[in-house]
């Protein structure tokens, strides 16, 4: 049901480390409000996880429903060896696969990824990162177990590369792979790894390979797009030939196609393409869509679509109008379902200044603007100048309807963007603010910037956050009490 939205990296005046520690900017933005009341500090670089064990760099995190948390930390040193970690509700960590460990074989841990964590807890990951070095793991936080690894051929024969990897709950493992044949092409200048793709199913030591119609030979590893829900529901995205299925539904290892290839939709033309972007806890499936509208087979047309209940609904396309001075729709990205049905995506318009994004939640009937670049807001600074909106970075969404988005704030002065301060704005039924802002003090030191690394479906929030300086992360924690609105 969440959805990430792409983060862009901005450098104007001057580095954006020094913008952000100013007091007061280029031009003297007002006061942060405070960090809320109970939002703390887990951990931080250079705490120590064992003897030896001392956090460089925090990587990446999950949080479960219980407020357990899984995560991949690199350590000190030369090697560059990471490890991934569990910390309990309680607060105690438990090393889930340390780097001096045999537990990879040949698989050097320098580059572990792929996270992914259930609400009931139980989580997997990847190690490695390149055809013919790579394995699959699976935990509870207490007991490890080897899913699949390119060091032997069981227990998943023939596996060289993970695509996709997702757990539902209760500890069920979904994840793609490629197998042989495979092959990588250089002669662009960067590596293309094509590979036969599969699909397996199931929960440890009962895995199974998934049969799919399509011919998934020669596919990019990544190909398959998987989402599920918290009721054990999941969707597939297929590259598809022909009229082969592209949208399905994935029950208890066996798939069902939904759309399909070059099927005509009534009053949406020839389907060419389509990706399901999230899916809501009833089953709701967000979905982009790209279409032929003008039979000669090029696609010309692109939408992002609602599949619920077996009826397929339309919230946008390429070529409305959004109300900014009627504006065009150029692009178009479906972030996330709610548990009403509520489809949220970003639409992409051409404004006077270049393409801007727009975030929208659509109910099945209206569409309704949340934010959008160059949205006043923030007040002004201290010399007048009108804060906004210069990029919408992160969006996370509640079961509840409860929106959260990273921002980037600050002006324009004679068209370049001078940057103030990074904000985690909450948007519920059309009521917009703040609730997290960098330069504010946590605890002994200033928040100089974050990211969400997960939000569960409680509302606890969990980010990963930048102390004092740019190179100093620490997990922060925030919990639901103060993200849900009233």
């Amino acid at each position: 049901m969440n959805g990430l939205q792409k983060t862009r990296l901005s450098l104007t005046c001057g580095l954006l480390a020094t913008i952000l520690l100013a007091s007061s900017g280029c031009g003297g933005e007002k006061k942060p409000q405070p960090v809320p009341e109970g939002a703390r500090i887990l951990l931080t670089d250079g705490d120590r996880l064992g003897p030896n064990f001392e956090i460089l760099t925090i990587e990446s995190a999950n949080m479960a429903a219980d407020r357990s948390i899984s995560f991949i930390a690199s350590r000190t040193g030369t090697e560059n060896l990471q490890g991934v970690f569990y910390r309990t509700p309680d607060g105690n960590i438990r090393t889930v696969l340390s780097p001096d460990s045999n537990q990879t074989g040949n698989v050097i841990p320098d580059q572990i990824r792929k996270l992914n964590m259930a609400q009931s807890g139980e989580f997997g990951f990847s190690v490695g990162d390149k055809l013919d070095s790579d394995a699959i793991f699976f935990s509870d936080g207490y007991e490890t177990t080897l899913i699949a690894s390119t060091d032997s051929n069981e227990p998943v024969p023939n596996f060289r590369v993970l695509g996709q990897l997702r757990v539902e709950e209760g500890g069920i493992l979904a994840f793609s792979d490629g197998s042989s044949p495979c092959t990588v092409d250089t002669s662009g200048g960067s590596q293309r790894t094509r590979c036969t793709l599969r699909l397996h199913y199931g929960p440890p030591g009962n895995v199974q390979q998934v049969e799919l119609p399509n011919d998934l030979s020669g596919q990019n590893p990544t190909s398959i797009i998987l989402q599920v829900n918290s009721n054990n529901q999941a969707v597939v995205g297929l590259p598809a030939r022909g009229s082969e299925p592209v949208v399905g539904f994935l029950d208890r290892g066996e798939f069902s196609g939904v759309l399909f290839r070059r099927e005509t939709l009534p009053g949406l033309g020839v389907l060419t393409n389509a990706k399901p972007r999230a899916i809501g806890s009833d089953g709701t499936i967000a979905i982009d869509g790209s279409f032929d509208t003008d039979q000669d087979s090029d696609r010309d047309t692109d939408r992002v679509l609602r599949y619920r209940a077996g009826g397929l609904d339309l919230a946008a396309s390429t070529g409305d109008e959004i109300p900014f001075g009627k504006k065009e729709i150029i692009g178009l990205n479906a972030v996330a379902v709610d548990d009403a049905g509520r489809m949220y995506y970003v639409a992409e318009y051409l404004g006077n200044e270049g393409e801007r994004d727009l975030l929208r939640v659509w109910d099945g009937v209206t569409n309704t603007d949340i934010v959008w670049l160059r949205k006043d807001y923030g007040g002004k600074t201290d010399l007048g100048q009108q804060l906004q909106i210069t990029e919408i970075e992160q969006t996370r969404v509640l079961g509840d309807g409860t929106v959260l988005i990273v921002v980037t704030l600050g002006y324009y002065e004679d068209g370049t963007r001078r940057i103030t301060s990074r904000r985690l704005l909450r948007w519920k039924n059309g009521l917009l603010d703040t609730l997290l802002e960098s330069k504010s003090k946590i605890e002994e030191g200033t928040l100089v910037s974050f990211d969400i690394a997960d939000l569960n479906e409680n509302g606890d929030l969990l980010l990963i956050a930048q102390i004092d300086a740019r190179a100093n992360r620490a997990l922060l924690f925030i919990p639901r009490e103060e993200v849900l609105l009233p």
